[in-house]
């Protein structure tokens, strides 16, 4: 695993990690405080950062084909991401 990433989720559980999940053994799905969804790409380091709830995030899941992925938050909204 890249140091970045490394660094990256080290931020995260510092700061503003609540949940996480690994598809596919290359996307993670950082949920944060902050209202938003990091999609972090393993071996890229890229981030897409996923913003629309309007409090924290609590959970991330994607479903069994990893074409979608549902996030729900304190602000009592799920998403549905694809």
């Amino acid at each position: 695993m890249p140091k970045f990433i490394g660094a990256q989720l080290w931020y995260h559980v510092k700061r503003r990690l609540h949940v996480f999940r690994l598809i596919a053994g290359h996307l993670l799905a950082v949920a944060s405080n902050d209202g938003t969804v990091k999609m972090i790409e393993i071996g890229t380091s890229d981030v897409t950062i996923l913003a629309g709830h309007d409090d924290a995030v609590q959970a991330v899941d994607f479903d069994l084909s990893g074409q979608f992925m549902v996030s729900g938050g304190s602000d009592g909204c799920l998403r549905i991401w694809a």
